[in-house]
């Protein structure tokens, strides 16, 4: 299975490694994503939850969003 598939990385060492990201994925240098390199998928968890600290979040729960994460990445 996919256990332990993500780890933490800086946005800028995984740019140079999926596909999967465009010009719209540019984050700050600073930036820390979650990536897996089995399946080139790329999670923004922190710019997530920033987006719904500031009330600007398209899940009205941090809880629906992790649920939603795992239901679209396992």
């Amino acid at each position: 299975m996919y256990d332990n598939d993500f780890q933490w990385y800086e946005f800028n060492s995984v740019n140079s490694y999926s596909s999967k990201l465009s010009e719209n994925d540019r984050r700050p240098e600073t930036d820390t994503v979650l990536y897996s390199k089995k399946r080139d998928i790329v999670l923004f968890p922190i710019a997530d939850a920033e987006l719904f600290l500031e009330g600007n979040s398209t899940y009205p729960t941090l809880l629906n969003y992790v649920d939603e994460t795992i239901k679209l990445n396992t």
